[in-house]
């Protein structure tokens, strides 16, 4: 094995390359989608004889530096884009530096690598797009750039060795299930510049254990952080309002959750099966529960619930079965005007609402 321009393949695979591309012309400005897929070689240099290029490094074992920037080669200005599956299917490569003069890394650019094992990606690239990196299976650590604005569906899905990886603050959007089934992320920081996280774009990360959100976000939408078995607890920013469907379900070791006051709105089954979960603070203004948001938590034993007008779906506290009861801050007479759903204590074993002037029983 040896490493020509930062990817690391074996000898065989260039020789097979320089049989058929012999020459690649310097003046070209664009490449066209699947260019490279499936082939021996990744390696564009403004150039006009490839040939001499390759010998130099064949024989004195020069090791050049990037995929597209070696160390005494330009590469070619005028490419901008990494277009549609490029790379896609590679075999061969295994660390890739993207330089400064690639504003985009297109769809699929380099899906189903599966040897590839480091990304670093410099300051210019602006968009990672659709399935650029998914199913790289041996990607353990992704170096983003600061110019980075948004980070595309499925971009880094199914990365399951991805490791060390971080959100630049510069990233406005990342998009759904962008890091679906990356099993081996331990944490993530999402910073202040994050105007949306599209659905599931977390999810079935299985070993992300802590979560740091800074203020700004508003939404955190449909599945979010779905099955995210190891995550024990986070902190949610003032600045939320709204926690859309099944955001953590599934997330299995959560053990207690609080609400910033401006939280309006919790989705349909958002903690369903959260077995661990034991302690909820609801948020402390005119929210919306929504049907079976808490179903299935079989380990929560204490629901507080502000004297705020606040309206409850369905079987809210469907199979809580150690949730006997609910702490209202408010008296009787409050409670009779909180909105309830006619199911809300369907399926439940919720026995007795305390409230400040006694108890109210709803056993029958």
């Amino acid at each position: 094995m040896k490493t020509f321009c930062g990817i690391t393949f074996d000898e065989e695979n260039l020789d097979s390359f320089i049989a058929n591309y012999k020459e690649i012309p310097g003046d070209l400005n664009s490449i066209y989608r699947d260019f490279f897929s499936r082939s021996d070689i990744i390696q564009m240099l403004d150039t006009d004889n490839f040939e001499d290029v390759y010998k130099q490094w064949k024989y004195s074992n020069n090791l050049l530096t990037a995929i597209f920037l070696a160390s005494d080669v330009d590469f070619i200005h005028g490419l901008k884009n990494i277009p549609f599956g490029c790379f896609s299917q590679l075999e061969c490569v295994q660390d890739v530096i993207i330089p400064s003069n690639i504003g985009r890394i297109g769809t699929k650019a380099f899906s189903f690598c599966g040897e590839l094992k480091t990304v670093t990606v410099e300051n210019g690239v602006s968009d990672i797009d659709l399935n650029a990196f998914i199913f790289c299976k041996e990607l353990t650590k992704v170096d983003l750039p600061n110019t980075l604005k948004h980070i595309g569906d499925k971009a880094f899905a199914n990365c399951v060795e991805l490791q060390d990886m971080n959100i630049p603050d510069s990233v406005e959007l990342i998009y759904n299930h962008a890091f679906w089934g990356c099993e081996k992320l331990s944490s993530i920081h999402i910073p202040a510049g994050i105007k949306g996280i599209g659905d599931y774009a977390f999810s079935k990360c299985i070993g992300l254990k802590s979560i740091n959100i800074e203020e700004g976000l508003e939404i955190i939408n449909q599945g979010v952080f779905n099955e995210c078995e190891s995550l024990e607890s986070i902190k949610l920013p003032e600045s939320l309002e709204q926690i859309h469907s099944v955001a953590f379900m599934d997330c299995i070791s959560l053990k207690e959750i609080s609400f910033p006051k401006n939280v309006h709105a919790i989705g349909s089954n958002v903690f369903m099966n959260c077995s661990s979960l034991r302690s909820v603070t609801l948020p402390d203004n005119d929210a919306a529960i929504f049907n079976r948001c808490f179903a299935n938590c079989s380990a929560l034993e204490k629901v507080i619930i502000p004297n705020r007008s606040i309206g409850f779906g369905s079987w809210v506290f469907d199979d809580c079965t150690n949730l006997t009861e609910l702490i209202f801050m408010g008296n009787k007479a409050d409670w009779a005007k909180i909105r309830k759903k006619e199911h809300f204590y369907s399926d439940s074993d919720i026995k007795t609402i305390k409230c400040r002037d006694g108890d109210i029983d709803v056993s029958e």
